[in-house]
């Protein structure tokens, strides 16, 4: 007796095996012989350059990211030379979700990740730009 050939996309069992691995009625199948038209790459080509958003694949954040807020914490450093010293420390021009920028003697970050900034607080109370109430208290806060 042989064995049950069964379609790779959609798990049918085929009467006979395929070349492409793929059953008559399959998904996969239609959606590629759909493709091959010019109709099917003319409706592509729209969707490419109508930049439609994509569905989000299932376990995504289905929110786009222009619309989260990302939160901010101030940490009080003791003057303007020390919070320029855990900015210089801090600043990461790659990260697009992680900022830090200086107002007066106040460092402000922006994070999107609570172990942002409590690096930052535990980094700047024991090199001694903060005091360790102020680190504390941003500590407390996240």
């Amino acid at each position: 007796m042989t064995a049950e050939v069964r379609c790779s996309d959609c798990d049918h069992v085929l009467l006979r095996p395929s070349p492409d691995g793929l059953g008559p009625r399959c998904r996969r199948k239609r959606r590629d012989r759909w493709l091959r038209t010019p109709a099917g790459r003319a409706a592509a080509a729209v969707r490419r350059n109508l930049n439609t958003p994509r569905p989000a694949p299932p376990g995504q954040l289905a929110i786009p990211k222009d619309h989260l807020t990302m939160p901010d914490i101030r940490l009080a450093c003791l003057d303007e030379q020390h919070a320029a010293a855990v900015i210089a420390e801090a600043h990461r021009p790659d990260d697009p979700d992680h900022k830090v920028r200086q107002d007066g003697p106040v460092v402000v970050i922006t994070y999107f990740d609570k172990r942002y900034p409590l690096d930052i607080a535990d980094w700047a109370g024991q090199h001694g730009h903060a005091t360790d109430r102020d680190a504390a208290n941003v500590i407390a806060r996240l």
